[in-house]
């Protein structure tokens, strides 16, 4: 039962996989989707770095969309697909593409696309563990029923004979 508990805790606490490129055009289309704009996201991203001025350099997806003629770069981390950056800016130096709401609601639409992972392997090794677990517990109960408490019962009494006992010779 040990090993099933453990088995299963490590399957849900275990780092999944950095996001990986389909997951991040997923989840650059779905946040876009989110902002009630008609998006046209590539379905290719590039790896790059994003340096934040503030903190040390942070691996990236940078997915691309054409919203109303216009490109606008979305880039999402590699470890955990959070929007460090969006350029939505116009190529004729206009105002941005996106107003405050639309920008909102992408980085609120933005989670972590690999707890669909952690989800798809966690649950199947818990449900696992778990029926281990009761088979464990129904044994031990039906082998508890099985024994008597206490000293084993005396011996069960013979029939007593009715023939008398002959008696051998010696010889």
């Amino acid at each position: 039962m040990v090993v099933a508990v453990a088995t299963s805790a490590a399957a849900w606490v275990t780092r999944p996989a950095p996001l990986t490129e389909d997951e991040a055009v997923d989840e650059a289309r779905d946040a876009f989707a989110a902002t009630g704009l008609a998006a046209e996201v590539s379905p290719r991203a590039e790896r790059g770095t994003y340096a934040p001025e503030d903190g040390s350099p942070l691996d990236v997806w940078k997915t691309r969309a054409e919203v109303g003629g216009e490109q606008v770069e979305l880039w999402l981390t590699r470890q955990d697909g959070r929007a460090v950056y969006l350029d939505d800016r116009t190529g004729d130096g206009g105002p941005q593409l996106l107003t405050d709401a639309q920008f909102q609601a992408l980085a609120r639409r933005l989670d972590d696309p690999r707890w669909g992972r952690i989800v798809r392997r966690g649950l199947p090794v818990t449900a696992a563990g778990a029926l281990v677990i009761v088979v464990a517990l129904s044994l031990a109960a039906a082998d508890r029923r099985t024994r008597r408490p206490g000293p084993p019962p005396e011996p069960v009494a013979r029939p007593r004979r009715t023939e008398p006992l002959r008696a051998q010779k010696e010889t």
